[in-house]
């Protein structure tokens, strides 16, 4: 069994920040998927804010969206 992670993920769009995408997760599955709309075509950058175990974590990624 994996621990309790809870979190927030952004999908920020730099050019406009009207097409940012946000949401929050809690989960303790080893993988975690978010639904992306189709309309969301373009660079963006995913930042994803964590804690589990007591311990904070960031990640962040350039994706392009087609």
């Amino acid at each position: 069994q994996h621990a309790s992670i809870e979190g927030e993920w952004v999908l920020y769009y730099a050019a406009d920040e009207s097409r940012d995408l946000k949401g929050n997760f809690n989960t303790s599955a080893a993988l975690y998927s978010i639904a992306i709309p189709s309309h969301a075509k373009g660079t963006y950058l995913l930042k994803l804010h964590w804690k589990s175990n007591n311990a904070n974590y960031y990640f962040e990624q350039s994706m392009f969206l087609q």
